[in-house]
C-alpha cells in the first residue's frame, strides 16, 4: 500500500537513503510506492523536504520556503526524519536561551545558587550600626520585590535597624558599558529593554496600577514612594492595548504618566522600565528599609567593599532549575542576561563580561562534542538583530540533552502548549493540548519554536521528538498555521 505523503515525510532519514541507494529490485519498487502519490499531489515547486501542510500554510501566510528552517528528530534516532534547510543561519529570537539555559543547567547544575553578601564596616551594637552597610552583589536575578524584602528581613531578624552612615551598592561584579535602553527599538520603557545588573531589584522596573473609581482612574505605584503625576482620561472603549496608550517618563524625582486607560479593563497593572539600575536600587531599598522600620542615616549610593568589612549576611538566590524555569517558561530577557554574564565570572572569574561569556559557551560546546557553526550568541537572550544559529545546531543540543541527568528540570522549563508560559493562551487542537513543549521567539519579522513533542502514535505507544523551526521574513507574523500544519503532521490524532 502506497505510504500517504505526509507518513512519507516522516520516515527516519537513514530509511529514506537507504531507499535511495540500493539499487535492489526490492529497493526500488519500495521507492515508488511512496515517491509517486508524492509528486502527483504536490506542486512541482514544492521543496522534496517539506510536507504539503506546511507548504500550504507557507502559501497561505506568503513566506517562500527559503525563509523557513526546519529540524525534526524522534528521540531514537540517530538522524533527522525532517529537515529543510537546517544548515542555514536564522535569527533565532528568544530560542537562543535554550543555549544560554541549557549551558547553564550542564556547568552549573539545577541547585546552584547565586550569592548576595551583605557586609558592615564599623560596629553593630543595640540595633545600631555605627558605620557603614554593604550590598556586594553576585548577580541573582531571582531579587524580586518579595525577595528583596526576604534579603532585608534577614537583616532586621539579625538585630539591625538603624544604619549611622551609607548603605553602599556594590556592583563590581559585572563590568559592562553603560547601555542605550531605546538602541534595539526605540521602546526604552518596555520591561525586555532592562539592563542587567549584577544588583537587580525587580527586573529593574516600576509598577503602576491602574483601577476605575467613581469614572475616574486612580494610579499607585510600587514602590510606593515613587512620587507619581497621573493625567490619565478615562475612556468607554474596549480594553485592547491599554499599555501601549499609558506615555511614562521621568522628571527630577517624579513619574509623569499621561495616556487614557479603557474603564472596561478594570485593575491592571503595568511594568516599565525608566530608571538605571542604581537609581532603581535605591528606591526600592529605601521603599523597603523604610516599610519594615528601618532607617538610614547616609545616603543609599554606589561604591566599593573595603577590605575592612565583615560580612554579616549571605543570601542565596532561588536554585539555577527555577531560575531556567522562569527564563524559558516567560522568556525573561534581563534574567537570561544575568545567567549568561554569570556563567562567564563562573568561568574565567569576576568582572562578568559579555566576551567571557561567550567564550565560555562555546568552550562548553567545544567539549561536548556540540557542532553549532556560525553561532552568534550576543548577550545571550536572543534580544538581538545580530544572533544567528542553525536548526540543525540547535536540533542537535536540544537531542543531547535528553541524555543528560538534569534533562527534565530542563523539559519543565519549556512552555506546554495550550497550558502554561508563553503558550498558554495558544489556541491549538485538542489532541495536542499539553503535549507540545516548546519555547517560542518573537521578533519583528521572526518566528521561532523548539523544543520536544510527544507523539502517541511513537514505538510502545509513544515517541519524543526534538523540533526546531525558525521562520525570517517579514510575514513571519503570520506563521502560526506552519506552526500548527508541522505539530498535525508530526501527532496527528489518534482514529477511534
Amino acid at each position: 500500500m502506497p505510504i500517504p505523503p505526509t507518513q512519507a515525510y516522516l520516515m527516519p532519514t537513514a530509511l529514506r537513503r537507504s531507499l535511495c541507494l540500493t539499487a535492489t529490485a526490492l529497493c526500488l519498487p519500495a521507492l515508488a510506492a511512496w515517491a509517486t502519490p508524492l509528486s502527483a499531489s504536490l506542486p512541482a515547486s514544492l521543496p522534496a523536504s517539506l510536507p504539503l501542510p506546511i507548504v500550504q500554510a507557507l502559501n497561505r501566510a506568503g513566506i517562500p520556503a527559503e525563509s523557513i528552517g526546519l529540524w525534526v528528530q524522534a528521540s531514537a534516532e540517530t538522524l533527522p526524519s525532517l529537515s529543510h534547510q537546517e544548515q542555514q543561519l536564522f535569527n533565532p529570537a528568544s530560542v537562543m536561551k535554550l543555549v544560554t539555559t541549557l549551558a547553564a543547567l550542564d556547568l552549573l547544575g539545577p541547585a546552584h545558587t547565586f550569592q548576595t553578601e551583605v557586609l558592615v564596616d564599623g560596629t553593630l551594637q543595640n540595633g545600631i550600626l555605627e558605620g557603614s552597610l554593604y550590598i556586594k552583589a553576585g548577580g541573582d536575578p531571582t531579587l524580586t520585590t518579595e525577595r528583596a524584602s526576604a534579603l532585608l528581613r534577614a537583616l532586621r531578624a539579625r538585630g539591625l535597624q538603624t544604619i549611622r552612615g551609607d548603605l553602599i551598592l556594590d556592583n563590581q561584579y559585572y563590568a559592562l558599558s553603560v547601555p542605550d535602553p531605546a538602541e534595539f527599538d526605540a521602546a526604552p520603557e518596555r520591561p525586555y529593554n532592562a539592563p542587567p545588573a549584577a544588583l537587580l531589584f525587580n527586573y529593574n522596573t516600576l509598577a503602576l496600577t491602574l483601577s476605575p473609581q467613581n469614572g475616574a482612574v486612580v494610579v499607585r505605584a510600587e514602590p510606593p514612594t515613587l512620587s507619581v503625576k497621573a493625567e490619565i482620561r478615562p475612556s468607554n472603549g474596549i480594553c485592547n492595548g491599554w499599555q501601549e496608550r499609558l506615555k511614562p517618563v521621568i522628571r527630577g524625582q517624579e513619574l509623569h504618566l499621561q495616556g487614557d486607560y479603557p474603564l472596561a479593563c478594570g485593575v491592571r497593572t503595568a511594568w516599565f522600565n525608566l530608571l538605571a539600575p542604581a537609581d532603581n536600587n535605591r528606591l526600592h531599598i529605601a521603599s523597603l528599609w523604610q516599610e519594615l522600620g528601618g532607617r538610614i542615616d547616609g545616603q543609599i549610593r554606589p561604591g566599593l567593599t573595603p577590605d575592612s568589612a565583615q560580612s554579616l549576611l549571605r543570601f542565596a538566590s532561588r536554585p539555577l532549575a527555577e531560575i531556567v524555569r522562569d527564563i524559558n517558561k516567560h522568556s525573561n530577557n534581563v534574567m537570561t542576561r544575568m545567567l549568561f554574564l554569570n556563567l562567564g565570572a563562573a568561568q574565567f572569574g569576576a568582572p562578568a563580561t559579555p566576551a567571557k561569556a561567550q567564550q565560555t559557551v562555546a568552550a562548553w560546546l567545544a567539549q561536548r562534542g556540540l557542532a553549532l557553526p556560525g553561532l552568534v550568541l550576543d548577550n545571550g537572550a536572543g534580544l538581538s538583530r545580530e544572533a544567528r544559529l542553525s536548526p540543525a545546531g540547535l536540533g542537535q543540543l536540544l537531542h543531547w540533552a535528553r541524555t543528560q541527568p538534569w534533562f527534565f528540570e530542563f523539559a519543565a522549563s519549556l512552555p506546554t502548549l495550550g497550558i502554561d508560559g508563553t503558550l498558554q493562551k495558544r489556541s491549538s487542537p485538542a489532541h495536542l493540548v499539553g503535549r507540545a513543549h516548546l519555547k517560542t521567539g518573537s521578533l519583528r519579522a521572526v518566528r521561532a519554536w523548539a523544543g520536544y513533542l510527544h507523539d502517541e502514535r511513537g514505538v510502545g505507544g509513544h515517541e519524543w521528538k526534538t523540533l526546531v523551526l525558525i521562520i525570517n521574513h517579514p510575514n513571519a507574523p503570520e506563521a502560526g498555521p506552519i506552526l500548527d500544519g508541522l505539530l498535525n503532521t508530526l501527532a496527528p490524532p489518534l482514529s477511534n
